[in-house]
């Protein structure tokens, strides 16, 4: 295989602007690797690279002609005026400067008979003579992902960025590719970074300046990323001119619809002569839509991460940030053509804008493209490094290409084929061992008020609004039953159903019924003075009357038969979500362990620690060194990643014991599979607490309300040793109290209701008052075992697996039930405030003021401890 890298010899705005490409190819000159490789450059770079050639590296460089030099430096003197047309002209193969490099070419073959080019960028006259003579050409060029994600570089038979291999594939071809292969967002941004530290993850939750926040959590927010204005991904790859042409384009149609867009400069627009000028006529030319753009210096020292994180979707012409934004499964409009843009998988403005955007679908197709750009597509740059593995993955390209040239779909498999399997078990060795250190998996904490289903849209039908309503019912009553199938469940409800008084109790207890709604409907119940619940259950559905609004008349039979369809779809749902055989072996081996290791404590207090976030373990771990009495410590992690917060536990509270669960469920999932254990140990008093991080509002994470979120529930809780030994003596003093929690977090269920009309609360724990009793927000308390009997029976397998949505879902049901469970039976609430001088407050009623309003009036004090005046007024922004 003879190889001719032929570093682009045109002054594209310099000389010498590919010299650190011609760098990176040197290792390749000096190695015996199977290839003869020749490196041909224009004559000021490689001068600029003669004293790092080796003897051996110096015989395979081509040097030009001095008539092709004095051609190439003419070319540079006109840079200014007729550059970027020529250059135009030489990627698109046309023109009188095509020629001069197809003659450049056919000389260089006449010295090295090349049957491989490789060249950097796009270049037409390279493709032009590559087909003339049947050579393979390889187009190199940057990857698209940068620090902190993975250095990448591309190797493409097709072309580079848009002329390049996805292009010419559709989102189906992609999809049949991969096939059941998979990279997930948490795959990528632990095992594909660049380092060890996974900044990627880490700087989603960085602090942003004041003033920006504001804007920032008052609008809807559009990030915008600019090119840089010569740029062939400009130039050549969309269909504009200029910068100004893209943000005319875009904000404008965005502030018509209330977005607010953030505008940040290429990075490298400090040093691109020119760059300066470009970028003020585009923001000048926005400056009728100024209080709908955030074009600030500030913005431009935030990391794309954390931009991402505040967004709605991302709008770009076909920057790498377009991609890297797919590590986070974030939308994105990809306006120009670009390295990683199929055919049909990104939206337009126009579907954001309209609505039509189906983001399940989206995700789907995403997570298709991720796999194969990671796994296979995107070369990590540290080949350069190894001669040998450069050479082979050469010789990969080259014999792909000639057996599929003009079937890029096959072409596609062939890579894939090749390169998956090695990358997807380095990735998940490393996600598993906890090489990469990271944070945690988890992209978002839920919202402490949920949307329900459909909640979002007024315009759902009859139909729709019943699927739901049924859907929540059937779901309390699949958990009800214990069912491992929808076999069971038919047979364990039939016995039910076809018996009326047992019917009668089951109905009494699901949630279907809205009596309000029911006696509002029906004014001969209230007449004869009869319960709307009693009477529906005995008399109403005989006769196909309604339940609720949302639902339709059934009889009994008619009813049944649409229950049984409801839990078919749920039983399928639960199927394809199964937690594989190896997975339940270990999770009952882990909770078998756990349980020899503490039957035989004589401590009476357990704490169940949730910790994702391993930054914050340290934090939570001083706090519980107040506790002043002996206790045992569950610490429940995730199963990848785990290392670091075991040593660093363990370091502190070397009997501490781990259970490492299926990521499902968020803290509550886990600690559902714990509780059989602390109520068969019989523990007087426990704690459960996590490392929550963030808070979520309108769909954006802020992480100062979400700091102060944790600090003051650690604070209520476990503040000093005589707060925590004032909370256990209140369990001592009163047998009814059954839950301590922060005070700022105990919330009337009339401000967040259940999202299930409390069907699955019904279901688990009986007759109650849906509509009215306080929860601890955040699921951080101070508990009696004892009062959570009653989701005995309810664990990890019952929750689907983290989709990273922001809908809390099963988890936000059991956050309010547990506020539930610790009223039955005569139980009492407690709330511990915040400043740890003050007493225990038995019998409180909900915090008057919300969540988020109580956070956003404590924020201020906080952030005047930590920035100064200077960093303030750094802040301002240009409008």
């Amino acid at each position: 295989m003879k190889v001719l890298i032929y570093v682009e010899p045109h002054p594209v705005r310099d000389i010498k602007h590919f010299s650190a490409v011609a760098r990176g190819f040197l290792p390749l000159l000096s190695s015996a690797s199977g290839a003869d490789v020749r490196l041909f450059a224009n004559g000021d770079t490689l001068e600029g690279l003669s004293e790092s050639l080796t003897t051996e590296a110096r015989d395979r460089v081509i040097w030009p002609t001095k008539i092709e030099s004095a051609m190439i430096k003419r070319c540079l003197d006109v840079w200014q005026n007729s550059g970027i047309p020529m250059w135009s002209d030489l990627m698109a193969g046309q023109g009188a400067i095509s020629d001069f490099y197809h003659e450049i070419l056919h000389r260089l073959w006449n010295i090295f008979p090349f049957d491989v080019i490789i060249h950097w960028g796009e270049n037409g006259a390279v493709g032009k003579f590559a087909a003339e003579y049947d050579v393979v050409k390889i187009a190199m060029e940057l990857g698209c992902t940068r620090k902190p994600y993975l250095g990448s570089i591309v190797m493409d038979p097709y072309g580079s960025n848009g002329s390049g291999l996805i292009a010419k594939l559709s989102t189906k071809d992609l999809v049949e590719v991969v096939g059941d292969e998979s990279i997930t967002r948490e795959m990528a941004l632990f095992a594909f970074s660049n380092d060890l530290e996974t900044r990627g993850y880490s700087e989603q939750f960085t602090q942003v300046p004041p003033l920006l926040n504001e804007k920032f959590r008052d609008g809807k927010l559009v990030f915008l990323p600019l090119q840089l204005f010569d740029d062939a991904n400009l130039l050549k790859f969309s269909k504009y001119d200029s910068l100004t042409e893209v943000v005319l384009d875009v904000v404008p149609r965005l502030a018509q619809k209330g977005y607010t867009v953030i505008v940040k400069q290429h990075p490298d627009s400090i040093h691109r002569k020119g760059a300066e000028l470009a970028n003020a006529l585009a923001r000048d030319a926005l400056s009728s839509w100024s209080s709908n753009v955030i074009w600030d210096e500030s913005v431009s020292r935030m990391s794309n991460s954390r931009l991402f994180s505040m967004s709605e979707f991302v709008v770009t012409v076909n920057s790498s940030v377009g991609f890297e934004a797919l590590y986070y499964d974030k939308p994105v409009v990809v306006l120009g053509e670009a390295v990683y843009k199929p055919e049909a998988l990104f939206p337009t403005i126009s579907d954001m804008l309209e609505g039509k955007f189906d983001k399940k679908t989206y995700l789907a197709n995403v997570e298709a493209l991720r796999t194969f750009l990671l796994g296979s597509y995107l070369i990590p740059d540290t080949i350069f490094k190894n001669p040998q593995n450069f050479i082979d993955q050469i010789a990969l390209v080259v014999r792909a290409s000639r057996l599929y040239s003009d079937q890029p779909a096959k072409y596609a498999q062939c890579i894939f084929n090749r390169s998956i399997h090695p990358r997807l078990e380095k990735a998940e060795s490393m996600v598993r061992s906890g090489i990469t250190n990271p944070v945690n998996f988890q992209f978002k904490s839920y919202p402490i008020s949920p949307v329900a289903p459909g909640e979002a849209s007024q315009n759902y039908s009859v139909l729709q609004k019943e699927v739901i309503a049924l859907h929540s019912v059937v779901q309390g009553l699949v958990l009800k039953s214990h069912k491992d199938s929808v076999e069971k469940f038919t047979l364990w409800i039939e016995s039910i159903w076809n018996v009326s008084d047992t019917r009668a109790t089951l109905l009494s207890t699901s949630g279907l019924l809205s009596p309000d709604y029911y006696a509002a409907c029906n004014p001969d119940v209230v007449t004869a003075a009869i319960d709307p619940l009693e009477h529906y259950c005995n008399q109403g559905i005989l006769e196909a009357r309604s339940p609720r609004e949302e639902i339709i008349g059934y009889n009994a039979d008619s009813l049944l038969t649409r229950i049984l369809e409801v839990a078919a779809t749920i039983y399928t749902n639960r199927a394809k979500h199964q937690i594989s055989n190896e997975a339940l072996t270990h999770r009952a081996m882990q909770l078998t362990m756990i349980q020899e290791k503490l039957e035989n404590t004589e401590n009476r207090v357990v704490v169940v620690a949730h910790m994702y976030y391993s930054n914050l373990v340290p934090e939570l771990l001083v706090h519980l060194a107040n506790i002043p009495e002996k206790f045992d410590l569950i610490v429940t992690t995730p199963d990848w990643g785990f290392e670091g917060i075991v040593k660093t536990v363990t370091a502190s509270f070397p009997e501490a014991v781990f259970y490492h669960a299926t990521n499902r469920g968020r803290d509550i999932a886990p600690f559902l599979d714990i509780l059989p254990l602390l109520l068969s140990i019989g523990y007087d008093v426990a704690l459960k607490i996590q490392t929550k991080n963030g808070y979520y509002q309108a769909g954006r994470l802020d992480s100062e309300l979400g700091r102060a979120w944790r600090e003051q529930t650690y604070e209520a809780l476990l503040g000093t040793p005589g707060r925590v030994d004032k909370i256990l003596k209140s369990f001592s003093n009163d047998e009814n109290l059954n839950l301590v929690g922060a005070e700022p977090y105990l919330q009337p269920l009339g401000r967040y209701p259940y999202h299930d009309n409390g069907s699955l609360a019904l279901s688990v724990m009986g007759p109650l008052d849906t509509n009215s009793g306080d929860f601890f927000a955040g699921t951080m308390f101070w508990f009696k075992p004892e009062c959570f009997r009653c989701f005995i029976g309810l664990d990890l397998r019952d929750f689907l697996p983290e989709s990273g949505d922001n809908d809390g879902a099963l988890a936000h049901l059991f956050e309010r039930m547990f506020g539930h469970a610790g009223t039955v039976s005569n139980g009492t609430l407690a709330t511990a405030p915040t400043q740890v001088d003050k007493e225990v407050v038995l019998a409180p009623e909900g915090n008057a003021t919300s969540i988020h309003d109580y956070l956003v009036s404590h924020r201020d004090s906080h952030l005047a401890r930590k920035l100064s005046q200077t960093e303030l007024a750094s802040s301002a922004l240009f409008w």
